[in-house]
């Protein structure tokens, strides 16, 4: 931990950092550091996922320092006995786990130095302790004018998340909102602070949590990123924490730029995608299109994402011929398959690369596989669209059930799911912006469901999965169709890959192991050609069979040892109190933007420039400078979800870098 690897000899330079995060001694009723009150002036409730606010909860981290104060405290015995106070209470938890004689020692050097800042605070020697914005901490922790002394920053480069949350216990106290259990009605704030958590609450922190001042310094980089790359302006990052993760957070920013289509920005209209629709659809200037007709392009566009061949469709959308029967026009045969077939024939793929969409077995050739899976599925989407425009310009039902309806009708189309719904619900958030689709809601899609679900997880806020045991060595596929037993479900596949053909239960065979005799025959027979039809026949013959020769694999032996363990770990999991992973995803948006960091509140600030930047920059471009109001309507669900997997796939970059020392360890070796 953090205390257990101080060196004493070096003037314990990680105590004093945590030194500098114990709380000031403060005067009862005095305004927030976040938002000092106007004499006169009632405060301003926080909007909806708002992340600042007068009734803010303060919180730390190791990878913070702390805010302090904005009103000096009480001097002599009165604030020395306020302060040791405040240091038993943030560190008796963990300080109660070490020796005796150490833990005394320790308590008396985090007294010192609280004591210390209280009294450099008080006569005003700092010079900074009426700024909230700036970091406070003892001389020795506190980055100096020359730039010589050790940054305050407790939280290494390499670190993860897991790592961060982990050791947070041990670096300071972390008060967070108490969550509700369901999301918050309509007409309820979102975003107010709630009650501190319980002490006793706080020695329950799992592994894996979300460092939530840490997320906020990763925020700034990518609206830093987000207005050097789209606008051409510079933002001066203030924060310590962002200026330390910056120079990680560029490498990967840049490197998913351009082609890789992969970095998605704080704001999302400004992905590669969404901004190409906007640009060469929503504000294009054709004549033939209406509002209705964009909305179906829009769609046309989602099947496959892929620019270079909407540009070969281009032409026929422009036409007023096209939209007499929009459907029809990618029906086989047509002058559209033509053109996509020329497209195709050039080598160039028929979808884009940030999302899989694996193509329905329709044709032998995989070509024109492919081919007539984008004219089904773009059929299907067109008449989607036709179905979803009286749901999002009805003005009498509430944005809750105008998703709920959209979903529903995406759901119903063929080969659609949640990450559809993700996807979907997203381009009509931008071309609808006054809906507020996805302020208080977003579908959670296959590809970030794992990643988040873990987040979630560790909040609290779902009952952790458990987690499935190897059945057998790791196997290298072939190319044919191959035997997959799954021993412990009493069923032996047949697939290629990890596409299943078909399957012999123990119930139909009467044993595993002559199950997996009669698996392995019509694997054969499938590598020699025969289809499912024909193996389908095959199976129920071979149910009857009484010549078939079956080896002795202990089959059934090993699936009656898998139950009897199951069953000694006594019962599952209860998920069924659990909410739903679009549900929980509200309820950590409430939470995080609860909690007030200092971190946080630069956030804030740098949102503000870049989105005043933004709606003059875009102003010829409205959905985009529309976008541009998260600072006004808090943060929604839909940011949070993309931003959460973006911290992720940050933090397991870091975590993937050779890790490298610190300057000031190098200078001592």
């Amino acid at each position: 931990g953090s205390i257990r690897s101080v060196d004493r000899s070096g003037g314990w330079p990680q105590l004093t950092r945590l030194a500098a995060m114990v709380p000031m001694p403060k005067k009862p009723n005095h305004a927030s550091a976040a938002t000092p009150a106007k004499p006169g002036v009632e405060p301003k409730a926080a909007p909806r996922g708002s992340t600042s606010g007068a009734n803010g909860v303060a919180s730390a981290s190791t990878a913070a320092v702390a805010r302090p104060s904005s009103c000096a405290p009480s001097k002599g015995k009165e604030s020395t006995a306020s302060a040791e106070q405040d240091v038993s209470e943030a560190f008796t938890p963990l300080i109660s786990q070490l020796p005796q004689g150490m833990a005394d020692e320790i308590l008396d050097y985090l007294k010192s130095q609280q004591a210390k800042r209280a009294k450099t605070a008080g006569s005003g020697d700092s010079g900074r302790h009426g700024d909230a914005d700036e970091p406070m901490g003892d001389d020795e922790g506190r980055q100096g004018a020359g730039g010589d002394s050790p940054s305050m920053e407790a939280t290494a480069v390499g670190e993860t998340p897991l790592k961060i949350a982990a050791s947070a216990q041990e670096a300071a106290t972390v008060e967070t909102s108490t969550p509700s259990k369901t999301p918050s009605s309509a007409g309820k704030r979102r975003g107010t602070a709630a009650e501190p958590a319980k002490q006793e609450e706080l020695d329950k922190e799992k592994p894996g949590r979300v460092d939530m001042n840490r997320f906020f310094g990763f925020a700034q980089c990518s609206l830093k990123m987000e207005a050097q790359h789209f606008m051409g302006h510079e933002v001066a990052l203030k924060d310590p924490l962002a200026l330390e993760l910056w120079p990680d957070f560029e490498k990967m920013a840049t490197r998913n730029l351009g082609k890789n289509e992969k970095w998605v920005p704080m704001h999302t209209v400004l992905g590669v995608h969404e901004m190409y629709v906007v640009k060469h659809i929503h504000h294009a200037k054709v004549e033939c299109w209406d509002a209705f007709r964009r909305f179906v392009v829009m769609f046309i566009f989602r099947a496959h994402c892929k620019r270079e061949l909407f540009e070969i469709q281009l032409p026929f959308l422009q036409k007023e011929a096209f939209w007499e029967k929009p459907e029809a026009a990618f029906n086989r045969h047509s002058p559209m398959e033509k053109a996509i077939r020329e497209f195709r024939a050039q080598g160039n793929a028929l979808q884009t690369a940030c999302f899989l969409i694996i193509p329905e077995r329709l044709e032998a050739d995989d070509n024109e596989n492919i081919i007539i899976n984008l004219l089904l599925r773009t059929q299907r989407l067109i008449g989607l669209a036709g179905a979803l425009w009286p749901i999002v310009n009805d003005k009498k039902t509430s944005a809750e059930d105008k998703f709920n309806s959209i979903k529903e009708n995406i759901l119903q189309v063929r080969g659609l799911g949640e990450t559809w719904v993700k996807m979907l619900t997203v381009v009509v958030d931008i071309a609808k912006p006054e809906l507020k689709l996805l302020q208080d809601r977003c579908e959670v899609g296959v590809g970030a469901s794992d990643p988040l679900r873990k987040i979630l997880e560790g909040e609290g806020l779902l009952t952790p999965k458990e987690k499935k045991e190897p059945t057998g060595p790791r196997r290298v596929h072939s190319e044919g169709y191959e035997v997959f037993p799954n021993i412990k479900a009493g069923i032996i596949a047949v697939r290629k890959k990890t596409k299943q053909l078909l399957q012999v239960t123990k119930g139909m065979a009467g044993s595993l192991d002559r199950a997996h005799a009669i698996a392995e025959i019509l694997c054969q027979a499938a590598n020699e050609g025969k289809v499912i039809e024909e193996l389908a026949k095959m199976k129920e013959k071979l149910f009857q069979d009484k010549s078939i020769e079956v080896k002795e694999l202990g089959l059934d032996k090993q699936m009656e040892e898998l139950l009897l363990a199951d069953a000694a770990k006594g019962p599952k999991a209860d998920h069924s109190n659990d909410p739903t992973p679009m549900t929980a995803l509200v309820q950590l948006r409430d939470r995080l933007v609860a909690c007030s960091t200092p971190s946080s509140s630069h956030f804030q600030d740098v949102l503000k420039e870049v989105e005043d930047k933004g709606r003059k920059y875009f102003k010829s471009l409205p959905l985009v400078a529309k976008q541009m109001r998260t600072a006004t309507l808090g943060l929604s669900c839909a940011t949070l979800q993309v931003q959460l997997c973006e911290f992720r796939q940050f933090e397991n970059s870091i975590a993937r870098a050779p890790q490298k020392r610190p300057a000031s360890e190098i200078a001592e070796d």
